[in-house]
């Protein structure tokens, strides 16, 4: 099984992701199903699933569970109470 990359350089990717898709990262790094991050954020299972692909593909991740190491690991999301 091949490891993930996750590094440093990949912190720039953060500002190729757009508002949207740093919602749902947040979402699922709280551990959210995708039902539950469609029903919190107002959309469908399938926009979802295609912003989840984009996070993925932007980031250089394969899975949830990689993006959510990487996004702890570099910090990616602000703290809850500074979103806006």
């Amino acid at each position: 099984m091949e490891n993930a990359q996750i590094s440093q350089g990949d912190m720039k990717n953060k500002k190729e992701l757009t508002k949207r898709e740093i919602e749902v990262l947040e979402e699922l790094c709280t551990g959210n199903s995708n039902r539950e991050i469609s029903n919190n954020l107002f959309i469908s299972v399938i926009t979802v699933k295609v912003h989840l692909k984009h996070i993925y593909e932007k980031l250089g991740v394969r899975n949830r569970s990689q993006a959510i190491i990487l996004a702890n690991k570099n910090n990616l999301l602000s703290s809850k109470g500074e979103r806006g």
